[in-house]
């Protein structure tokens, strides 16, 4: 004989779970063909000091801002659920331009 059963607890439903959308390999080749095409062709030929020496403000402000957008832009897509895999293959890639290719463009603008 056993006692009064129980009654059973009621199933609470708890939060959804959502898996982050995007792909990070997408934002990582994608991020890296764009960074490496910016260092080469944009920013590489114009940060030469002796061509870049009478640049006014304004150019060589615009010089930085593919990178710039580059950046807030993989930060908006990381912070967005649906796109936070893509962005933060974005950024990764950042930092990764930075480390391997970077130098080649840095170095040329210290030359």
């Amino acid at each position: 004989m056993s006692g009064p059963a129980e009654p059973a607890e009621p199933v609470v439903p708890g939060p959804e779970k959502r898996d982050r959308g995007g792909f990070l390999p997408i934002g990582l080749a994608v991020g890296l063909a764009f960074l490496y095409l910016v260092g080469i062709f944009y920013i590489a030929p114009r940060s030469i000091p002796r061509l870049n020496a009478d640049a006014p403000l304004t150019e060589n402000v615009l010089l930085w801002a593919p990178l710039v957008l580059y950046a807030v832009l993989a930060v908006v897509l990381t912070l967005v659920r649906r796109t936070s895999m893509t962005g933060a293959g974005l950024l990764i890639a950042l930092g990764v331009w930075l480390l391997l290719g970077g130098e080649l463009c840095i170095s040329a603008m210290v030359v």
